[in-house]
């Protein structure tokens, strides 16, 4: 998988440079989402307080959660800049360093959807 068509590799790094951008978006909307139900839980254990066991237990598991996405979205972001960091390169370990970057993109972007 080695190219040596300049316009080719264009693309690919277009392309890291545009996910990496997307991919802190939805962490960005993910944390203003968690933000939001902590303090409609919040809201509402203040009404009802045979809540507290519940919403604790459910705090804690969304936060692991989160906790996951967090950690693989950022090795995603720091993967994909490195990626346009080594633009120009021709080194033979740079396909397997893209084929991993995708493959852990494509992770995180699971990861938040799940």
């Amino acid at each position: 998988m080695y190219f040596s068509n300049f316009k080719e590799m264009d693309k690919y790094y277009w392309l890291f440079s545009s996910s990496a951008q997307s991919i802190a978006a939805l962490v960005a909307f993910l944390l203003t989402g968690y933000a939001l139900v902590l303090n409609l839980l919040e809201n509402v254990q203040r009404d009802d307080p045979t809540l507290v066991e519940i919403h604790d237990s459910f705090r804690a598991k969304y936060f692991q959660r989160l906790k996951w996405v967090s950690i693989i979205t950022g090795l995603s972001i720091v993967f994909n800049l490195t990626c346009i960091l080594l633009n120009g390169y021709t080194d033979k370990f740079i396909p397997f360093v893209m084929i991993f970057t995708f493959l852990i993109t494509i992770a995180s972007i699971a990861l938040g959807l799940y």
